[in-house]
């Protein structure tokens, strides 16, 4: 019909009419669409539509929703959109950020229910304070890596991605986003964060600084046979070092543990060292235990003589018995007549 709103920007040969999706613009002028500033776009497929021209109909538009439609790609929304803040696409088939530069006024994004899997385009998008990527696919947390370098981001929502199961995930995140104060609709704590950076080298370094005491030790002791492998104390530091290194990998990175204070190894008591209480046992004993004497020379049976035999001591001859005197019977000797 002539003289309709679609008519008229067909007549100025415009493909795309964005009051066909949207109902509470259908009886706007051509003119008055350059002061709206909010709109709610319904059954729209950006593949399909010139979406391209948005901006140039809607040149103020600050805030854009999309309900039951399909977001193919950021670069289907042109290069017009110079002053749209806040946009809301979910469940609408977002895949990646690809265009997104395009927005450089975009302060929140919600994006729930998407197929996001990384936030590379996301990089210097100075204005961006609120991300929603609920039940998405962010999986590890190097995929947001270019978060970090949007300077004004504080909130970020991970609900129902697989990054949010892992382990030490909101540590992790308020490591890897410095400028983040709210993650999931929960406050992030002071201690979020505070894990250790380098566990390995930690362990590394507190390993090297447990051998260099008993190394000083055993000099200053001038106990030389403390370096055999054999020595008792060697079997007792390993099987404490083995404990220690299992209980570290189960709460060395859990807040309060004792592995872990604000990114630092706490400082243990000296005198609750395992290793210097073991040693000090180890010197203890050999302080205490008397010196070995040499084992008595045994005798052993044999058939002959009062059925034993006196073994000589190793290097020196056995030296031969005296004779016993013979004393004769009274029953057996003669009777000498008188």
């Amino acid at each position: 019909m002539r003289g309709s709103p679609t008519e008229e920007f067909v007549d100025a040969g415009v493909v795309f009419d964005v009051r066909a999706f949207c109902p509470q613009l259908k009886d706007t002028s051509r003119d008055a669409l350059k002061d709206v500033d909010e709109v709610t776009l319904v059954n729209l497929d950006t593949g399909r539509e010139a979406t391209h021209e948005l901006g140039e109909q809607l040149p103020r538009l600050e805030r854009l929703r999309f309900r039951q439609s399909k977001l193919c790609s950021f670069r289907d929304l042109g290069c017009d959109l110079l002053n749209l803040r806040v946009l809301h696409a979910a469940r609408c088939g977002v895949s990646d950020f690809d265009g997104v530069a395009a927005l450089p006024a975009l302060e929140e994004l919600y994006l729930s229910f998407n197929d996001v899997e990384d936030c590379t385009a996301l990089a210097f998008q100075e204005n961006l304070m609120v991300l929603d990527l609920e039940s998405n696919r962010i999986g590890d947390v190097a995929q947001l890596d270019a978060l970090s370098t949007c300077d004004k981001l504080s909130c970020l929502t991970l609900l129902g991605c697989p990054i949010a199961s892992t382990k030490d995930y909101r540590d992790s995140i308020a490591m890897a986003l410095p400028t983040l104060e709210v993650l999931d609709d929960n406050k992030l704590n002071e201690s979020d964060g505070d894990v250790v950076e380098n566990t390995e080298e930690a362990a590394l370094d507190e390993f090297i600084r447990q051998e260099t005491e008993l190394t000083a030790y055993s000099i200053k002791a001038n106990a030389g046979s403390i370096h055999s492998p054999s020595h008792p104390c060697w079997a007792e530091l390993r099987a404490l070092r083995q404990g220690a290194t299992q209980s570290s990998e189960a709460s060395s990175l859990t807040h309060g543990g004792r592995g872990a204070l604000n990114g630092r190894l706490r400082p243990q008591k000296k005198e609750q060292d395992p290793e210097e209480a073991a040693l000090a046992k180890l010197r203890s004993r050999a302080a205490q235990s008397p010196p070995s004497k040499p084992k008595p020379f045994l005798a052993s049976p044999s058939p002959q003589k009062s059925g034993f035999r006196v073994l000589a001591p190793p290097g020196k001859p056995l030296a031969a018995a005296p004779a016993s005197p013979v004393v004769a019977s009274p029953v057996a000797s003669p009777v000498r007549a008188a």
